[in-house]
Formats: structure tokens, C-alpha cells, sequence
């Protein structure tokens, strides 16, 4: 027996809206849903492969507990859930609420509620040691609103832009900016006049689109970006009347970048000068424009400043929706605001306590997780000795040896999963949860992101919500993700608050809510009421739900500040870093980051046929093999200066010679066999937490590491 049902996929934050064919009570196929306008029908290979990932024949139906020698055995989920609120409430008496840890990873996504619920866990043991993915891929975006100051009218859609910029990001394999069928998005918007810049080591599959491309040397982007700016100031392209209005520090700024003349951008980023300046002409003359930064320049050492200078060069232009504009954030399963015209004055990016090591502080975009193995490992007071963990870290944090480490020296680990992943086989307890089709969930989780990060969520009103679709199989012993909160929190005696969207505590008996009631809970007071979107199995635009900018306050005195002191003084000490030499040294290669359209980062790595290749390849330029002597399907060495790793050489004529580029995510365990053909390449080997990290977000450096190269040894 067949049968279709709607919903939307939850493998990453685009959440495109599917139809999930069954047959006799199984996935087999996926489709896009074109009953949704915005989505077109769209759905990528990752969401096609959910039947497949449903299907895991190696899926987790029963919880495990890990003995004395390492190995671990089946135990009732129930039983281990009591065993763990006994060893926190211990852990908690003889150390303290410090002691005890989450770590938010790719967990979150595919099960909204569940950071919610975690987040009310901690508050209720009263721990502040919540860390995240966040503090690892884009810190530097919250971090820089609150040095920049934020423009309370939210920002340019890219449906009214004439020009847009994209810096170290690729959207239409991301779907990060552009989420809703990226690829159409762009081609409808370049072919309607819209002018790309993209600024990249390669031609992706963005960069194909683009009336400039920009392809710099990695990590450079701040020169670039820097260059940029020069030549809008120079050119008198700034929004003068906006600036008087709204924006501090224009001439810090204008002195700051004087040193990054079209010359010496072009000859430091490898450039052309001519590319440069038409990038220049084109936002110079945009009436509006979208900018848009991703995880290429967050990594390589200047995050922080890079998104700094992207709101710059969107302050001195105007780039900021003005009075009557529609609101690209107008809320549908959060709490409506009123969207204004007018700027937030900055804050600090420092925003709590500090940890015990390297200095490290909470900023706005959390607590540093590079500094968390450390946290672990150091003795004394304060020391995590225990941690719930969200994701996939061993396969996920650079500096796999200390991550290995940490994990290994805990007293207690807590996974939660629907696999037994690399994180899994060191933990003291595996809890088996639900699949994704098997819980109920809305876009609400979402909506909050898009208000943190902008690249996230809709720039309409949307929302969506799907049942359950599915019962879990028979005899399973499975729970959902937030429950093992809820339970192990009644077990120590610390009952939760519950908020609902509005910021108000929720009135509720004791009772276990179900997952249906509990998101309920969390939408009320939301901007369209939870039975409302639930009517629309499609998901919707809620037209009734859009705003416009409200005019400035009469009273406002809030100004944008475009001269940070600390984003002035790095800005400095990139201008006196001497340009980089094509002469060949130790490490004359540059290794950077590289999306991948049929991977979900950490997740679901070793099901059998999900991926074209089980491994992650290390893409050259062609001209770089033929100088090496290689060929496609080599077996290289990839040595940094803090490890080295073997991989599968493939090669890439979009990628600018001098380049390696390579996904994460992929490769052994420590302990495993390495064997780069069948299980890929642990890049994080080649990194380090600790080393040259940012001082404020504490992310170490992912992306334009130096790196030599050379055929492997043995084959």
C-alpha cells in the first residue's frame, strides 16, 4: 500500500517543503512539494535521502551504557536516564553547577524544540556552561552587531536588490542566504538585472552567476573588503545623508583603510585592480544591495573584522530599509516586534563569565567551545567533568587529538543519537531517540536564527508545521532528544520553566507535555497562532503577518559606529602584515573549507549508498598537479604545522592555483584505521584549538592554513 504525506525536511535550516511517499509503512521516495510557491518544488539530494537515512540498517533502536573495559551494552532507556540525574545531582553537590555541560551541535536542527528545553535545563541546575556550534563556524556576525550597532528595520531582501554581494559563502550548495532553491533564486535574480560580486578562491556554483568574481587568495577577504570600502569613500559614493543621520566614524574609517589602494589590494589578494574597482562601480551605483558573508571568512583568521566591514560598507552606503520597506523578519512562530528605522547604539561583545583557560570570555555569540576541551581537562574548580552532547564533535571540532581527549577523560558523556556515531563510542551512555519523521515539529527554531544570523529563515512571513509521520518500530526502546531533559531534570527534584514566545512563563500542570502540547507552549504568543499554521500542511505566507518599517522615533539617538576601536586596530595590523609571496616555502599550499552538497556535515556519515563517495576528496588546481606530478585518484600527504593527514587527490580548474580544498566532517576516529578511500580524510587533524584562535569568539583558525603537499608514501 502506497501513501504520500506533507512535510518539511529537517536535515538543515532551509526546511524545504516535501512529500514523503510510504510504502507499506516505510520512506521510499522523496519529492519537493510545488503546492509551495516559495520553494518552487525544490528539494535537494540530502532531503531525497531520508528514506535511506530512516532506513540505516545500523540505526540505534535500543540504549547503551558503556562498561569498565569500554565496550558498551544495551540498557532500558529508563533506567539509564535514572542513572544519569543520580551521577549530575552527585556531580552538582560535590562540584558544582559548573561542572556540568551541553554542547549544542547538528542535533538542534532536525528536532526544534529540543534547544529550547535544553536551554531551560541548564537554567534550571543553574549552570551557565551552554556551548555551540555557533562559536565554531560564524561567530563574528553577532559579534559584529554589537560592535557595528544593528539597523532595527532589518535588512535589504534579496527579491529588491540590484546588487549583491557574497563573500566566502556558496548558497546554492549551502543554502545559506538565498535557502528557498538558491540556484533559481539566483538565476531569476541576475537575469531580472541584478548585478553578483563574489569574492572566492573558486569558481562555485555561485561564483558561476556572478558579473565579478573575485577569486583572492584565502584568507585575504579583509583586504578585499577593505580595498572596497577605499574606493566607495574615494569615489564619493557614500550615502551622506544616511551617515549624518545614523552612522559614526566615517572618518576613522576613511583614514583606517587609506593603505588599501587598488594597487596593493590587487597585488596582496592576487587580484585584478580592474575587478576591484567595477565590484566598487557596482555597489557604488546599487540602489540597494545584499551582502552576504559566510563561513569562507569566518575561518581564516579575520571573521570578526570581515562581517565588521560588510555592515561598513552597508552603513556608508545606506544599504538599510528605510520607512515604509517591507521587514524581511516579520515573525510568524516568534514574538512580533515593531521593525523601525533607525539604528541600536553598539554594545560589547562580551557578554558573562570567563572561562578558566586562554583568557577566553562568553561573547554574544556564547561560550567558546574551542576553549571547552580544556575546560575539561584542567583540574580545579570549575572543571566540566560531565556533558550532554548535541552532535558529532569528534567528527566535527579541529584538533581531533585534544577533542579525543576531553571526551575520553569525562566522568560523564551523554549522546543522545540515532546512530552510533564517532562521539557515541566514547560515551557512558548512547541514548537512542526518534527519527526525524517520527516527531512532530515546526519552523519556529528557524525564525529565532534568522534573528541571530540573517542568512537564515524567510524574508516573508512563512511557517510550517508537520505531525508525526511515522511510529517508531516495533520494539524499539526510543525517546525524543528533549525528553531526556524533561525526565532527568523531574528525577533531580529541578522541575523547568517554560516560556512561550512572548518571553512569558507558561502555566502548565505537572504532567510529561507531549511534543505537540509543548510546542504549543513555546508559541504562545506568537505572531500567528500555533492552530492556524497547523491548518497548512503545505506551510504558508501568512500575508497577514507582514510588517513595514515603522518611521525613526523622534527621540532616537542611537548611531551605527563604523570605527570600532578593536575592528580599527585589527584592520591596522592587516594593513602592516607584509603581502604574501608565491615563492615556494615549507608550506606553499593554502588549505580552505569546502561545502558539500551531499553531506549534512557530521550526520549520517557510514549509511550504506547515501553518499556518491564515502570520502571527501582533496581538490587541486590542474596546474598545481601537473607542477607535482600527480594525477586525479593520487594518494597525497597533507602536512600543517601541527599534523598530517592522507587523501585522495582529485582535480579542479575552478579552484586558483596554490589552493587545497577539502569538506571537513569526514575521516577515522582516533584509533580507527585510516583509510582515506573508504571513510575520507580527517582534516581536523591538520588544526589546532589553541593556537591563533580570536580573541573574542575563540575560534581557531579552519581556513586558509598553510599546508605542503606530496605524493603519500605507500598507495
Amino acid at each position: 500500500m502506497t501513501e504520500t504525506a506533507a512535510t518539511f525536511c529537517r536535515l538543515c535550516t532551509a526546511s524545504c517543503p516535501t512529500l514523503v511517499e510510504f510504502s507499506d509503512g516505510k520512506p521510499v521516495r522523496v519529492t519537493g512539494n510545488r503546492s509551495s510557491s516559495l520553494y518552487g518544488g525544490y528539494t535537494c539530494v540530502k532531503g531525497r535521502a531520508l528514506p535511506k537515512i530512516h532506513l540505516n540498517p545500523d540505526r540505534l533502536l535500543f540504549s547503551l551504557k558503556r562498561d569498565d573495559a569500554g565496550k558498551h551494552h544495551r540498557i532500558d532507556t529508563d533506567q539509564a536516564i535514572a542513572e544519569i540525574a543520580d551521577k549530575l545531582s552527585s556531580l552538582i553537590e560535590e562540584h558544582g553547577p559548573r561542572s556540568v555541560a551541553v554542547y549544542y551541535g547538528n542535533s538542534v536542527v532536525p528536532y526544534p524544540v529540543l534547544s529550547f528545553v535544553a536551554a531551560m535545563f541548564m537554567t534550571a541546575i543553574k549552570s551557565p556552561m551552554s556551548f555551540s556550534a555557533a562559536t565554531l563556524d560564524q561567530p563574528g556576525i553577532p559579534i559584529s552587531n554589537a560592535l557595528h550597532g544593528k539597523w532595527l528595520g532589518g535588512r535589504t531582501a534579496a527579491a529588491d536588490a540590484d546588487a549583491a554581494l557574497i563573500i566566502g559563502g556558496n548558497p546554492v550548495i549551502s543554502k545559506q542566504y538565498l535557502s528557498q532553491n538558491p540556484a533559481r533564486q539566483l538565476k531569476d535574480r541576475v537575469n531580472a538585472g541584478m548585478k553578483l560580486i563574489v569574492i572566492d578562491p573558486r569558481r562555485t556554483e555561485t561564483a558561476r552567476r556572478a558579473h565579478v568574481h573575485l577569486q583572492v587568495r584565502p584568507g585575504e577577504d579583509a583586504t578585499v573588503l577593505a580595498g572596497i570600502i577605499n574606493l566607495l569613500i574615494a569615489q564619493d559614493a557614500v550615502d551622506q545623508a544616511f551617515v549624518a543621520e545614523n552612522v559614526d566614524g566615517l572618518d576613522q574609517l576613511a583614514k583606517a583603510v587609506e593603505p588599501f589602494t587598488p594597487e596593493y589590494v590587487a597585488e596582496r589578494a592576487g587580484i585584478s585592480g580592474d575587478d576591484l574597482q567595477e565590484a566598487a562601480n557596482v555597489l557604488g551605483q546599487a540602489r540597494r544591495a545584499y551582502v552576504a558573508g559566510g563561513t569562507g571568512i569566518s575561518m581564516t583568521g579575520h571573521g570578526n573584522l570581515c562581517f565588521y566591514l560588510l555592515l561598513c560598507l552597508q552603513s556608508i552606503r545606506g544599504f538599510w530599509p528605510r520607512a515604509g520597506d517591507t521587514f524581511t523578519a516579520s515573525a510568524v512562530l516568534t514574538a512580533q516586534v515593531e521593525p523601525k528605522a533607525q539604528p541600536q547604539s553598539p554594545s560589547s561583545a562580551f557578554t558573562g563569565d570567563a572561562l578558566r583557560v586562554r583568557d577566553l570570555k562568553q561573547s554574544i555569540a556564547g561560550f567558546p567551545t574551542s576553549g571547552l576541551p580544556d575546560e575539561i581537562l584542567t583540574p580545579g574548580e570549575g572543571r566540566v567533568r560531565a556533558l550532554i552532547c548535541l552532535g558529532n564533535p569528534l567528527a566535527a571540532w579541529p584538533d581531533s587529538a585534544l577533542a579525543h581527549k576531553a571526551m575520553s577523560e569525562l566522568e560523564l558523556l551523554v549522546v543522545p543519537n540515532v546512530e552510533y556515531s564517532e562521539t557515541a563510542r566514547v560515551a557512558h551512555y548512547v541514548l537512542a531517540t526518534k527519527q526525524i519523521l517520527e516527531t512532530p515539529a515546526t519552523t519556529q527554531l528557524v525564525e529565532v536564527t534568522k534573528n541571530v544570523h540573517h542568512g537564515y529563515g524567510w524574508d516573508v512571513p512563512y511557517a510550517h508545521y508537520t505531525p508525526a509521520l511515522l511510529d517508531p518500530p516495533e520494539e524499539s526502546d526510543l525517546i525524543e532528544d528533549w525528553q531526556i531533559f524533561y525526565r532527568v531534570a523531574q528525577l533531580m527534584g529541578r522541575p523547568m520553566q517554560f516560556f512561550g514566545a512572548d518571553g512569558s512563563p507558561c502555566e502548565r500542570d505537572g504532567e510529561e507535555p507531549t511534543t505537540d502540547e509543548l510546542i504549543d507552549l513555546l508559541c504562545q504568543g506568537s505572531g500567528v497562532p500555533m492552530e492556524e499554521v497547523r491548518c497548512h500542511p503545505d506551510g504558508k505566507i501568512f500575508a497577514e503577518a507582514q510588517q513595514s518599517v515603522a518611521p525613526r522615533d523622534p527621540s532616537c539617538t542611537g548611531r551605527l559606529n563604523v570605527a570600532d576601536d578593536l575592528m580599527m586596530a585589527e584592520l591596522s595590523e592587516v594593513a602592516a602584515q607584509q603581502p604574501p609571496s608565491d615563492d615556494k616555502c615549507t608550506y606553499p599550499f593554502q588549505l580552505i573549507t569546502r561545502r558539500n552538497d551531499g553531506v549534512v556535515n557530521s550526520m549520517f556519515r557510514r549509511i550504506p549508498d547515501m553518499h556518491k563517495a564515502g570520502y571527501n576528496p582533496a581538490f587541486m588546481a590542474p596546474s598545481d598537479l601537473e607542477e607535482l606530478g600527480l594525477q586525479s585518484g593520487s594518494l597525497i600527504s597533507i602536512t600543517s604545522r601541527h599534523g598530517k593527514v592522507t587523501a585522495i587527490l582529485e582535480s579542479d580548474a575552478t579552484l586558483r592555483p596554490g589552493v587545497v580544498s577539502i569538506s571537513h566532517g569526514f575521516g577515522p576516529a582516533m584509533g580507527e584505521d585510516d583509510d582515506p578511500l573508504a571513510v575520507g580524510t580527517n582534516v581536523n587533524r591538520l588544526l589546532r584549538m589553541d593556537v591563533g584562535h580570536d580573541p573574542i569568539s575563540g575560534i581557531p583558525r579552519m581556513g586558509a592554513v598553510a599546508v605542503a603537499v606530496e605524493a603519500a608514501a605507500t598507495a
